[in-house]
């Protein structure tokens, strides 16, 4: 047997209170008085004598402490285990995210002196899920027929329907980690058509109880469901997620008068404790690090570290050491040196001086103006790169002299929700929801907690591009490439939000310039694993492929793959490799002649450093819930602590209470009504 809700036991203090009125109960015996002038003195006499009564055995009592027990235990919602016999087809869902390949608890808290998060020390989530599953298997009957699906960019059957439990057997032992994004939404929609086929059709997803996928979080289903959570070890409440990230890794020029560049590294410490951590960065066709710097980060928050006086190099290579980190993914950036020289960059505002102190710190030059008083002219469009619009009207830039700039450059507006564009207006987000779309603009951003006051939208903004971030149910930020020029657009005032305050606003601004400024030329930039890249591609090519220069994790290896193709022809947008690391890009021509040989940086979903939030799924029907942790009355199942491998299916237990405790009370009643309360 099993209880649902352990702390309804804390109703049972209610037994005592029933027995501590009864011993306070007043009880009077016959008394022969002469008088009945002496009634009241009697009376008293008796109650100054008997306080408190021992205790008898009564049965009005007994009834009701026996209806008190009985209530407390149909509040703990007990359930009858039975032994897992079910024969429907199973589906088992194995969550194969990156935070999979984080530590498991256990083997985590023996490898904590190694200073990084190697699988080598223990076993990752991921092989702790296949040791589970493998031993659910073990827990079922011989002839039941299981079908196997991976999480992944689209689920992924790894094992068709089968009774065979070799076959089963080896397909968990050849589960690999997804470091790009996942569609959870869509393993679990495909799990539920097939198991919904049988009455008693089922499914068991093992994870790390850390979903990223909201839309999941929605999701009903029509099978039982349970959930064997690897994150956490039976018995204990769920782990602190004690990851400590590289956030961003940016590479500028040193100042003038100086050789070399500089490096700017934004840690972020997800745990709850101030962790102590070692920086080191190496450089191409460099021997050792050269530079390292150590530094400690606060719980919950973010620091960044500046390394000068790296050498040139076509590449560069950071790597985070600290103690108790669990998941190795994102310790390890790799980023290339600008491929011009600083920018020149026209910055129309009001008096930004957060924008403009970003700007800086990206190795913009800034050419501050004021749209009522500058009239842009010739000497302006060969001076300047690309313009920022900080706040200004359209009133302000119709003039034909600024319709000449900003045709012939690139623009990077922020709107006034005071004084919105013609065929917009300014509207409030219905809550703080936040939803990006991959970009190099927000590549390692999250907008978490960030709060937008008013958002411009309508009619108007349908030329302004894309949207990359969606807050509150309307589109943010957009993005476009207009003629070959870079196109950019918050839709908000930096006004109304606190996005300038939060550590993620430099970055953010860092990436629009590095955008904007029209990326790195020679290298190919930074890519999410298994996502798509637009790709400039040499006339003269006719073949091209990655070639892996090294990996991110040190468990993992990648093998050399070759360039997607459309219609025979190499294509312009390409799928990039599933494990993070450093890769070149190649092109050959019909001879094979190498054409040229382009950097690319892999690296895990960056929301996975985050760890996600816990799984929550609901019913869609009821009647079919029987020893699911999806109950049938369309609660939601929440990820928990690990369940036990020996899967059980159990009946619950209150409907019986209940009706048992309608005929105590009716025995009650009775007992009441004929006098017998003793």
């Amino acid at each position: 047997m099993q209880f649902q809700s352990v702390a309804s036991l804390w109703f049972a203090l209610a037994l005592p209170a029933i027995a501590l009125m009864y011993m306070l109960k007043r009880t009077y015996d016959d008394t022969i008085v002469p008088s009945h002038l002496l009634w009241r003195k009697a009376l008293r006499e008796q109650e100054a004598n008997r306080p408190w009564q021992k205790l008898r055995s009564r049965l009005l009592m007994l009834l009701q402490l026996l209806a008190a027990a009985l209530l407390v235990f149909a509040l703990t919602d007990p359930v009858l285990l039975k032994g897992g016999t079910a024969a429907g087809h199973a589906v088992i869902v194995i969550d194969r995210s990156a935070s999979m390949s984080a530590l498991a608890p256990q083997d985590a808290a023996a490898d904590e002196g190694s200073g990084t998060a190697s699988a080598a020390g223990g076993r990752t989530m991921l092989q702790a899920a296949a040791e589970l599953a493998g031993q659910w298997l073990d827990d079922q009957p011989a002839g039941r027929e299981v079908t196997l699906i991976g999480t992944g960019p689209q689920p992924e059957v790894l094992a068709a329907r089968t009774a065979d439990r070799s076959a089963l057997r080896d397909a968990l032992s050849r589960l690999e980690p997804v470091y790009g994004v996942t569609d959870d939404a869509a393993a679990l929609s495909l799990a539920d058509s097939l198991a919904r086929e049988e009455e008693e059709g089922e499914i068991v997803l093992f994870s790390d109880g850390r979903w990223l996928d909201e839309s999941s979080q929605d999701l009903a289903l029509h099978a039982p469901f349970s959930l064997f959570d690897v994150g956490t070890e039976k018995g204990s409440a769920p782990p602190a997620w004690n990851n400590v990230s590289i956030a961003h890794f940016g590479i500028k020029p040193e100042p003038e008068g100086k050789a070399g560049n500089r490096g700017l590294v934004t840690i972020r410490n997800e745990s709850g404790v101030p962790r102590n951590v070692t920086l080191e960065v190496f450089a191409e066709g460099k021997e050792g690090t050269v530079a390292r710097a150590q530094t400690t980060v606060p719980p919950g928050e973010w620091k960044s570290v500046t390394l000068g006086s790296l050498p040139d190099a076509a590449y560069y290579k950071a790597v985070l050491r600290s103690a108790r980190d669990v998941y190795a993914a994102d310790d390890t950036a790799y980023q290339f040196p600008p491929a011009s020289q600083t920018h020149n960059v026209l910055l129309v505002t009001g008096g930004n001086l957060f924008l403009d102190k970003a700007l800086q710190l990206a190795g913009a030059r800034t050419i501050k103006a004021n749209a009522s008083s500058f009239e842009p002219d010739a000497e302006t469009v060969r001076a300047v790169d690309w313009v920022v619009l900080d706040g200004v009207s359209d009133e302000d830039i119709r003039s034909a002299a600024w319709r000449q700039l900003l045709d012939a450059k690139p623009v990077w507006r922020i709107v006034d929700a005071d004084a919105p564009p013609e065929g917009t207006m300014a509207r409030t987000p219905s809550g703080g929801e936040v939803k990006l779309k991959p970009h190099e603009v927000t590549r390692y951003t999250t907008f978490e907690e960030t709060h937008i006051g008013r958002i411009v939208t309508g009619d108007g903004a349908r030329g302004w591009g894309e949207p990359i971030v969606t807050y509150g149910g309307l589109p943010a930020i957009y993005a476009d490439i207009r003629d070959g020029r870079p196109m950019l657009t918050f839709a908000f005032s930096l006004s109304d939000t606190d996005l300038p305050l939060r550590p993620e606003f430099p970055i953010l601004v860092m990436q629009a310039a590095e955008w904007m400024g029209g990326g790195d030329r020679r290298q190919l930039g930074v890519a999410v694993a298994g996502g798509t890249i637009e790709v400039p591609l040499s006339p003269d090519a006719d073949d091209a492929r990655f070639v892996p220069v090294e990996t991110a994790v040190a468990e993992d290896e990648a093998e050399e793959r070759a360039a997607d193709r459309t219609e025979g022809r190499l294509s312009g947008t390409q799928t990039v490799p599933a494990v993070p690391g450093l890769y070149r890009f190649v092109e050959t021509d019909m001879d094979g002649r190498e054409l040229s040989g382009r950097f690319l940086a892999i690296t895990a979903d960056p929301r996975e450093s985050l760890g996600g939030s816990s799984l929550r799924v609901s019913r869609a029907a009821e009647g079919r819930a029987e020893g699911s942790s999806a109950a049938p009355d369309g609660n939601a199942a929440e990820a928990g602590p690990a369940a036990k491998p020996a899967f059980a299916q159990g009946a619950s237990l209150a409907p019986w209470a209940a009706l048992t405790l309608l005929l105590l009370l009716a025995a009650e009643w009775e007992v009441y009504r004929r006098g017998r309360s003793g």
